[in-house]
């Protein structure tokens, strides 16, 4: 089942990251463009079963990966994405206020939290189609089937049925 509501809302998102790459070699992007931010929202997965959201499932260690499970109010489930520069993104969870990253850049790397570090390639991301692509890695986070606790990891990006089933998420 797909939600389009909150498809429209990284879709938004994407349309700054969109304008932001479209300015002259040299050229600043505009400060709402940098400073712009989804606070304490959850993000939820657009296909299959309602209710699975990105979880910290309670862990503040560094290096703890993050996992789906049923959305609750949590705070372990509540995120900041913070756009930096030119549509790129960290993404915060506000129970450990640390940030997504990942260690590697090749398909099947677990995605995990360390302190932020805006600077940091292993926590850039930008948003486009629904999509939370790892600007580094160049790959997508992806959690494939809907297994509680199953940890996200980052895949190659595509458009089949069962790649947007994993890969595309909304805010909630």
């Amino acid at each position: 089942m797909l939600k389009t509501a909150k498809v429209l809302v990284l879709a938004g998102a994407a349309a700054t990251m969109i304008a932001a790459s479209a300015l002259p070699a040299g050229a600043a992007p505009a400060a709402d463009v940098t400073a712009s931010a989804y606070n304490n929202v959850r993000l939820e997965k657009v296909w299959g079963p309602t209710g699975i959201c990105l979880s910290m499932n309670g862990k503040t260690a560094n290096n703890a990966p993050v996992v789906q499970k049923k959305c609750t109010s949590g705070s372990d489930q509540k995120w900041t994405l913070k756009g930096t520069s030119a549509g790129i993104y960290t993404i915060k969870n506000k129970k450990s206020a640390k940030c997504l990253g990942i260690s590697a850049t090749s398909s099947g790397t677990v995605v995990t939290q360390r302190p932020c570090n805006a600077s940091s390639k292993t926590q850039q991301w930008y948003l486009a189609n629904s999509k939370i692509h790892s600007k580094w890695a160049k790959k997508c986070l992806t959690e494939a089937g809907s297994t509680l606790g199953q940890k996200a990891t980052i895949t190659a990006c595509g458009e089949s049925t069962a790649k947007r089933k994993a890969q595309e998420w909304g805010t909630s």
